[in-house]
């Protein structure tokens, strides 16, 4: 809020300077050439457009150029000038050399301002009028381009002020977290529900974005009544998600995820006579995707709420006597409940 604040006081004090570009703003050196000629003409047309323009105006001696930034900045700090811009005009009469001094931030610029194709054989109080003109543009962006640099720079705390508490501090929760609870997992095609316990790690990539691991398994064993004889199915999953989280900054925070992993099935079949029993185990990709939503408790603790769905390729069927009695992950459904601590 501070820096929109900010902002919208540059934007104000930037359309305030675009029409006042004056003696309270800027001073305008000229520097004269070595020598009198068509370049002399030429600054005596500009000092009459910027006088017009009212900008404070200072006519200097004639500088060597690799001294006129330092002079700039003499000049400028002796006149209490915010910015102090420079001009001097080439031996050809139509070409200028702008230098722009900032007092505050040391910030210089140095600009060659060409002829434009439009002033190509103009008399000299056009060529000034259009180089006052440019002049002005010029300083609107320097002016511009010294605010934007001071709001981005972030400051330094003034001396004795209190450090800020970096990201171990006290109520700046870690990046990891470990999260454990119970899941209950079935299928709408001939499995019962399965009680397992659920263990997952999360990573918090930003505050929406995170990164799990979920792993379940060692539950309980629904089991198949069949002609011929009885299964029990003993079921486990293990996922890698990504949870994206929505309205953070509520009591209770919405979260929807997608993941892939695999998923295992083992299957122990008890035949009636004369039939034998087997046992046989699959293991096949799943691909998962679920809501939830998240209490917090404190600032490391929440207490999950969530229901998923798994789809698994190939499907996997429970068969006796070569019949199918029922099938997994087209699809089953998890739903869990659980409590997270951030590390």
């Amino acid at each position: 809020m501070r820096r929109v604040a900010l902002a919208v006081v540059v934007a104000l004090a930037v359309l305030g300077m675009a029409r006042r570009a004056n003696a309270q703003s800027a001073l305008v050196v000229l520097i004269p050439p070595a020598s009198a000629g068509a370049s002399s003409e030429l600054l005596s047309r500009a000092r009459g457009e910027l006088l017009a323009d009212g900008f404070r105006v200072v006519v200097v001696d004639p500088t060597p150029e690799a001294d006129r930034l330092p002079m700039l900045t003499r000049v400028g700090r002796d006149a209490g000038a915010a910015v102090t811009a420079g001009l001097s005009a080439e031996t050809d009469g139509t070409t200028m050399n702008l230098y722009l001094v900032d007092a505050l931030s040391g910030r210089v610029m140095a600009r060659r301002l060409d002829e434009p194709a439009s002033a190509a054989g103009q008399r000299p109080e056009v060529v000034a009028r259009q180089t006052v003109d440019r002049l002005r543009a010029s300083l609107l962006d320097f002016v511009v381009e010294n605010l934007r640099s001071v709001v981005s720079t972030p400051r330094e705390a003034p001396a004795g002020a209190p450090p800020r508490p970096g990201p171990s501090g006290p109520g700046v929760r870690s990046r990891f977290a470990i999260e454990g609870g119970l899941g209950f997992l079935g299928s709408f095609d001939g499995v019962g529900v399965a009680v397992l316990p659920v263990a997952r790690a999360r990573y918090e990539i930003d505050q929406r974005f995170q990164l799990r691991l979920t792993g379940a398994w060692l539950g309980t064993q629904p089991r198949i009544e069949a002609p011929g004889g009885t299964a029990t199915v003993d079921q486990g999953i293990a996922l890698a998600e990504c949870v994206a989280q929505i309205w953070r900054g509520h009591v209770l925070r919405p979260s929807l995820s997608l993941g892939a992993g695999v998923y295992y099935a083992g299957v122990t079949g008890n035949g009636d006579q004369p039939f034998s029993s087997e046992r046989n185990s699959e293991v096949t990709f799943a691909l998962d995707g679920g809501v939830g939503v998240a209490a917090p408790i404190g600032s490391h603790f929440e207490a999950v709420l969530e229901a998923h769905a798994l789809v698994t390729a190939p499907g996997i069927a429970i068969r006796f006597l070569d019949a199918d009695v029922a099938r997994i992950g087209r699809p089953s459904v998890l739903g869990t409940i659980s409590l997270a601590g951030w590390i």
